[in-house]
């Protein structure tokens, strides 16, 4: 499962949102809040959007196309 962490004034969350839903990828949205992310944003960083595949044990931030296909497949 691809989860995306966000934050309200994250202006690339939106864009990540749209290129999942366009590509067909399911994934769920979380605040960019609490222990998970915390955790997770010592390894990947503290920027937004943060994306992780739970499956793949993978993560990034921002909004690079190649780097979400490859959290997609």
């Amino acid at each position: 499962m691809i989860i995306i962490y966000t934050t309200p004034t994250c202006a690339y969350c939106p864009m990540v949102k749209k290129f999942y839903d366009l590509k067909g990828v399911a994934y769920k949205v979380e605040e960019a809040e609490g222990t998970e992310y915390t955790e997770l944003a010592k390894e990947y960083g503290t920027h937004v959007p943060l994306i992780y595949n739970t499956k793949k044990k993978l993560g990034m931030t921002g909004y690079n196309i190649p780097k979400l296909l490859e959290l997609a497949k």
